[in-house]
């Protein structure tokens, strides 16, 4: 069956409709812009703990609206029943995937600009692309997959949840630990180039290469993890 981006953008309106309504979804979107509003009446005026407070409540908003909200939506789908529904329709898994993604994504880069504009940081263009938009790719893919083999919002809490608060833990909070290993560790997470674009854009230096091939290599894995996932989930 190919794909309709009516069909798609349908899933779309829904999901948004379905998300401003939803008890498990709703406060995962109003917490990390209310932790934003919160922090920008409170901030430090030494620059690196200005530093470190920008960019952990803007890669808590990332990492919460597309890392954890997809999967949330396609577990409260199968058990409401709804997916189900759904699939008895011309949607295909496909189309609900993606129309649902594209969702989230849009859904990222909102939270992150809201928070931006609250905190008032001064990042360019440029830098917030190469910072956000791989991140979020990562984390929707990531999602997806945990959200496609998951039955209810309780094995997202237990599976999904703490990978999620834990590379945010290690990635914003590893300079206050003078640790050789942590330091390893974070510079191989695939959201790394989140902190390393903000950290160039907000002290000048040079374009963080590593970073970014390593974000793209977790890309190119979870992506194949998914397309797995996805071959032996979808008649299920």
């Amino acid at each position: 069956m190919s794909l309709s981006m009516k069909r798609i953008f349908a899933i779309v309106r829904k999901d948004r409709k379905d998300s401003m309504k939803s008890a498990n979804i709703v406060p995962v979107l109003l917490i990390p812009v209310g932790m934003a509003l919160m922090f920008a009446y409170v901030m430090p005026s030494d620059l690196d703990m200005m530093f470190e407070m920008y960019v952990g409540v803007i890669l808590l908003n990332l990492l919460f609206i597309s890392g954890v909200v997809p999967a949330n939506s396609l577990a409260e789908e199968k058990e409401k029943g709804t997916l189900r529904m759904l699939l008895y329709t011309p949607t295909s898994i496909a189309e609900l995937l993606i129309g649902k993604n594209i969702h989230y994504f849009c859904l990222s880069l909102i939270g992150v600009l809201l928070s931006l504009l609250i905190l008032q940081v001064p990042i360019s263009w440029g830098y917030f692309l190469v910072a956000v938009i791989p991140v979020a790719f990562f984390c929707i893919v990531l999602s997806s997959t945990v959200g496609l083999l998951a039955n209810n919002n309780g094995q997202i809490m237990i599976t999904l949840f703490p990978v999620i608060m834990g590379m945010y833990f290690i990635s914003s909070m590893a300079d206050l630990y003078n640790v050789a290993f942590i330091y390893t560790i974070k510079r191989f997470l695939p959201i790394e180039i989140f902190y390393d674009a903000f950290h160039v854009s907000f002290y000048g230096g040079s374009f963080p290469w590593f970073s970014l091939v390593v974000t793209l290599c977790w890309i190119t894995v979870i992506s194949i993890i998914f397309a797995v996932v996805y071959r032996k989930q979808r008649y299920t």
